[in-house]
């Protein structure tokens, strides 16, 4: 080795690691190792390794060639998977991957491919880093096509009723600004499923943006904005247009509301400011726009409770009585949590109903 040149059959080690309140260890094998002045070749790199904190143990392996000249490294192919177990809570593991793809580095700057499962679902990722210069940040673009992703498995983990936080990571001086381009053919999650969601992510320091977010749900679809600030606590703010939707299942997730019923558009514009349900609801402030066609407004019989009313007799309304409608159109104003009902219309067979009433989200 005194000409700078070196040459094994194959090497091992072992490594161990307390990092991040997370213990490391792993084993490390190499075949074929050739050392040459301004290069390097490994034939075969295997990296067996895990991750384990006082909830969850992530195992992971690494399988793949290495190759290094000059200020170059390129992983040709290699083969990643990775299996997070939790060790307390549900059992099932998650994420699951098996995935092929390659990687190549220089001065700092790096892109990689891989394709694969993720969950047993197909995945597909680019990537690629570039450090900071001066005072531009460091950058990293992506793009990510996913057939399938549900989000239960990671849900049950986060504290009942907590709102997200603003992710740690982000805010590490040298943290990346991100642009990605996303697309999942199928996203669900405990009560929705959203179907061909496409959307570009911005994220930094301060703010993390889905800026043109497109999806099909409620039998319809929506497109608009949504973004969460980087404010203590943090900000929320949506922007959706839904059209030819199911309304009642989105008043039901937006405002826990399910007693109108029936197709349409809708125009959304909230925002609110919260770590957990509570504070978000005595902060939601912004407009909500419904028109319908051919629902029904439950819990109550209105053409049944005038002639009662008309008769001098009792207006019963109970869960199984409704109001069928033609046409309903609502405009909404929603302050700290209050909701006032501006210019709401009901057209039914028998009945044009103007409404004013004010209400609490729940």
């Amino acid at each position: 080795a005194a000409d700078g040149r070196l040459s094994a059959r194959s090497a091992n080690a072992v490594l161990t690691a307390q990092w991040d309140d997370a213990q490391w260890d792993a084993t490390l094998s190499a075949k074929d190792i050739a050392l040459r002045p301004g290069s390097l070749a490994v034939e075969q790199v295997q990296l067996n390794g895990s991750r384990k904190t006082a909830a969850t143990q992530t195992a992971f392996t690494l399988d793949t060639a290495v190759n290094h000249s000059g200020a170059d490294w390129v992983l040709p192919a290699l083969k990643l998977t990775t299996r997070l177990d939790n060790l307390t809570g549900n059992p099932r593991p998650r994420p699951v991957s098996e995935l092929d793809g390659s990687w190549t580095y220089r001065n700092g700057a790096w892109e990689g491919r891989l394709k694969g499962q993720l969950d047993r679902e197909a995945l597909a990722l680019k990537a690629a880093y570039t450090p900071a210069v001066g005072k531009q940040p460091a950058r990293l673009n992506a793009d990510l096509r996913l057939d399938k992703l549900s989000l239960s498995p990671y849900l049950e983990s986060l504290p009942a009723d907590s709102a997200a936080a603003y992710p740690a990571w982000l805010q590490k001086p040298g943290a990346p600004e991100i642009e990605a381009d996303i697309a999942v053919k199928t996203l669900q999650s405990p009560n929705l499923e959203i179907n061909n969601l496409t959307t570009r992510l911005l994220a930094d320091r301060e703010r993390i943006v889905l800026p043109d977010f497109r999806a099909e749900l409620y039998n319809g679809s929506m497109e608009g904005g949504i973004s969460m600030a980087n404010t203590s606590p943090p900000t929320y703010h949506l922007q959706q247009y839904a059209k030819n939707i199911n309304i009642r299942p989105l008043m039901q997730d937006l405002f826990r509301y399910g007693n109108i019923s029936g197709e349409g558009d809708a125009e959304i514009d909230l925002t609110a400011q919260g770590a957990d349900r509570a504070g978000l609801t005595k902060t939601l402030s912004g407009r909500l726009q419904l028109n319908l066609t051919k629902g029904n407004w439950l819990g109550i019989n209105l053409d049944q409770a005038l002639q009662s009313l008309l008769g001098n007799k009792p207006v019963n309304t109970d869960e199984r009585s409704a109001t069928p409608f033609q046409r309903f159109s609502m405009s909404s104003t929603i302050r700290n949590g209050i909701s006032s009902h501006e210019n709401a219309e009901l057209d039914s067979d028998r009945l044009h109903i103007v409404l004013t009433v004010n209400i609490s989200s729940p």
